[in-house]
């Protein structure tokens, strides 16, 4: 099966599973809660951390895609040098997650976050 012929469907008017709508939710508006802070900011550079390191993100202006059958999808813009750091990020497979994170303002000072909360 060739994934791209699928992800093509899904893009064309006339199938009933297509997008209906995108809507682009901005850095500043998915970091509000979460970093404390009164500067809006395009971009929020991050660390994630696990038993196996320490890993830089970055999380970016990003999509909501509403399709027609009433599903969203969020399509996160996060950027990292590091593949490593996507495994602690997403944690694969499991419920439970021991990374750490923390945010990082603009005069480099770290801020602890939680995912869970």
């Amino acid at each position: 099966m060739d994934l791209n012929e699928n992800i093509k469907a899904m893009l064309e008017r006339s199938n009933e599973a297509t997008v209906g709508s995108c809507y682009i939710i901005k850095c500043q508006d998915l970091t509000s809660k979460i970093c404390d802070t009164l500067k809006p900011v395009d971009l929020q550079r991050s660390l994630v951390s696990d038993n196996e390191g320490t890993y830089s993100f970055e999380l970016a202006s990003s999509y909501l895609y509403l399709f027609h059958t009433q599903v969203a999808f969020l399509c996160l813009s996060l950027s990292f040098t590091q593949l490593e750091a996507l495994k602690p990020i997403c944690n694969p497979g499991f419920a439970y997650s021991a990374a750490v994170f923390q945010w990082i303002d603009g005069s480099g000072e770290r801020h602890p976050f939680s995912m869970e909360n």
